[in-house]
């Protein structure tokens, strides 16, 4: 699993990048809110199985802990078809290991150990738990970023783009993946739809 960039972190409350941090917490210098650190996953926001109101999202949530039958029932019940290879454009962007990458909204894929997994649940393969509406990485910090079928489950993706944005250093790369035509796949919400 890739190191976390400490460095790169802010306060998702203040927006302070001061922090002390052991092996089980981060604390904020400036607002003093303490943040667990828990099996190297740092847990600035999460939400449990007791927020996701619908059997059917209960359901897909409870699977997503088995990443490979979880992959291998979405390619069979409602596969999603990219055009394009997510490790060669991962390969090609992303070929110094000091880069920061990240995969927003990641579930718990492991698309490659040079990318770090964001996500607002602690599964395995996630290493920082938060809201992509509020991406806890400081202004022009990050030089990659993937985001594949998340969009759709946020209320505000215009807010999650502007996040993207605001992280995203001069001259990075966003490969981001807003499904159009894809069936209702709700866990924990399914939102919107954008055509072109």
């Amino acid at each position: 699993m890739k190191d976390i960039p400490y460095q790169s972190l802010i306060c998702p409350g203040c927006s302070s990048a001061n922090f002390t941090h052991d092996p089980a917490s981060m604390t904020c210098t400036t607002c003093h809110t303490k943040y667990p650190v828990v099996h190297g996953k740092v847990l600035f926001k999460t939400l449990s199985t007791s927020d996701i109101s619908d059997d059917l999202d209960k359901l897909k949530h409870f699977f997503k802990k088995y990443s490979k039958l979880y992959n291998l029932m979405i390619q069979l019940l409602s596969p999603i078809y990219l055009d394009f290879s997510t490790k060669k454009i991962i390969n090609k962007y992303v070929q110094d290991n000091n880069a920061i990458a990240l995969n927003l909204g990641s579930g718990n894929s492991n698309l490659s150990e040079k990318v770090l997994n964001i996500d607002i649940f602690a599964y395995d393969h996630v290493n920082i738990v938060c809201d992509i509406g509020n991406i806890p990485f400081a202004d022009n910090s990050v030089d990659f970023i993937i985001n594949i079928a998340a969009l759709e489950h946020v209320p505000n993706p215009e807010k999650v783009i502007s996040e993207t944005l605001r992280i995203l250093k001069p001259g990075g790369v966003v490969c981001c993946y807003f499904p159009f035509i894809v069936p209702f796949h709700a866990s924990p919400y399914d939102f919107s739809r954008r055509t072109k």
